[in-house]
Parts: C-alpha cells; structure tokens; sequence
C-alpha cells in the first residue's frame, strides 16, 4: 500500500451529462509529499466525471490524498 497526495487543479460542468463535473488532479510537488512513490518530480494524472453532490466537496487547490491498495 501506498498513499499519493495530489491537488485538484480543475472542476468543469460535464456537457454531456448533465448534473455531472469533471475533476481534474495533478500530483502536488511540494514538501516531498511524493517521496514515498517519486524518485524526483512526481507525475500523475488523474481526470474524474462525479456527479456534482460529490464535486461540490472539492475546490479547485484542494489537495486529496489518494491510497493505493491491492484488493484482497
């Protein structure tokens, strides 16, 4: 297991399905968050449709931590 902390770097309504945001997340360079998974500058993308109930708990800055697991 292992955990990304990335930033939310745009939130845009989706035009094909109403009711529904695209997110948009970027690795965040700071502090060494990423050391635990990034040799030097960490890159990762991560491009979401939620429905909007969801995207209004996400501002645009907001940094999210993501955890990578196996299912068992």
């Amino acid at each position: 297991m292992f955990t990304a902390k990335v930033r939310c770097t745009r939130s845009t309504p989706n035009q094909y399905v109403e009711g529904t945001t695209d997110l948009v997340f970027n690795a965040s360079y700071e502090d060494g968050k990423n050391a635990e998974w990034a040799a030097k500058t960490p890159t990762l993308s991560l491009q979401m449709q939620v429905v909007d109930s969801v995207a209004q708990q996400v501002a645009v800055g907001d940094e999210i931590t993501l955890t990578f697991a196996k299912d068992e």
